[in-house]
């Protein structure tokens, strides 16, 4: 910023003394940027990421962290390229887990552009889904006994059990379901 800053004003003295056409340009150019800025901040950013900032992820965790000792596992089912691609980071921060354990028992795993892969740590159960290159198995089938599990409103699971915990957004729409596996029918 310093450096963009004395470039700036350096460029806009030899301009000026140049060209007032050109310096009015070089004043117009930031301006233009920084209401573009304005304008997405105020009318598109809180559409484009409320699920992030409306509470959601606080509800969702609050829940877990009241039931999370009924159960061997909670597992959850987060989506590359979606909002619900990084829960790890609001469990991380809603259930206050040890920033130490959570990076001894390897952190989380990183598979096609930047979003994270199928892992594990403590109770937490990761398996991601919509990653390229991620060869573990993303498996809605199987899972252990007494386990919580956390998905973006899936029918296959709804035909299973019902959620007991259905968490949705400012507007009504379904974000996120939370199921028991002890409660799913088996065939």
């Amino acid at each position: 910023v310093i450096f963009s800053a004395v470039g700036m004003n350096e460029l806009s003295g030899v301009v000026l003394k140049k060209s007032r056409i050109m310096a009015v340009i070089l004043l117009i150019l930031p301006s233009f940027a920084v209401i573009s800025f304005i304008h997405n901040y105020f009318n598109h950013y809180s559409e484009e990421s409320g699920m992030y900032w409306d509470l959601s992820y606080k509800e969702l965790f609050d829940y877990v962290g009241q039931v999370e000792g009924k159960y061997e596992k909670v597992v959850f089912f987060p989506k590359a390229v979606s909002d619900f691609s990084i829960p790890h980071v609001f469990l991380l921060y809603y259930l206050k887990y040890p920033s130490k354990e959570y990076l001894w028992e390897g952190g989380s795993r990183v598979c096609d552009f930047g979003h994270t892969a199928s892992y594990s740590f403590g109770k937490y159960e990761f398996r991601s889904s919509g990653c390229r290159n991620d060869n573990s198995i993303v498996n809605k089938e199987s899972f252990p006994q007494d386990s919580l599990i956390v998905d973006r409103g899936n029918s296959d699971l709804r035909a299973r059990a019902r959620p007991i915990k259905v968490i949705k957004d400012k507007e009504g729409r379904l974000l996120l379901e939370v199921y028991d596996s002890n409660r799913f029918k088996t065939d």
